[in-house]
């Protein structure tokens, strides 16, 4: 199982400038067995370009607005995307929380027993491991460079995975 947090955008005012620790909000994914994926610049609080747990993203980001739990997702995939995808630099387009958050839920998604790929491979006796790497972009790629991920879009997306794999 995992848990999907959203922080909703919202204003901070520290005198007269909005603060942008938050101004933007923020979204990161939590895997039960242990893994947490968190996106962010580094800074004096995040040194290394993500947080390490809840309660880091809590310290920062204040109460979360939103947790959906998902089950039925295939942990091991998102585990593997986020071990690369931590590594690259923050970009506050391209390669920021809420795409993160996305494209992990994506990987969950696409590898388990309710999305129709996983569901042909199986029926033909093919396995996971044969495909190439590039196999799951050509099926997701062109959607994720069309959205522009926001709390509120990883939000939609993870209700609607919950719906179909649930």
């Amino acid at each position: 199982m995992i848990r999907t947090y959203i922080w909703l955008p919202r204003l901070k005012y520290g005198g007269s400038v909005a603060s942008s620790i938050t101004g933007w909000g923020h979204a990161a994914i939590e895997i039960i067995d242990g893994v947490y994926i968190s996106k962010w610049p580094k800074r004096e609080d995040t040194p290394f370009g993500y947080t390490m747990c809840y309660e880091e993203d809590l310290d920062i980001c204040g109460t979360e607005d939103e947790v959906i739990e998902i089950s039925n997702l295939d942990e091991k995939a998102m585990t593997e995307y986020w071990e690369k995808a931590r590594k690259k630099e923050f970009n506050d387009v391209f390669h920021n929380c809420c795409r993160v958050s996305a494209k992990t839920l994506n990987h969950g998604f696409y590898w388990s027993n309710f999305n129709s790929i996983s569901t042909y491979f199986k029926r033909f006796g093919r396995t996971y491991s044969n495909l190439s790497g590039s196999t799951i972009h050509a099926y997701g790629e062109f959607f994720n460079q069309i959205t522009t991920w926001t709390p509120y879009t990883v939000s939609g997306l993870a209700k609607y995975i919950k719906k179909i794999v649930e």
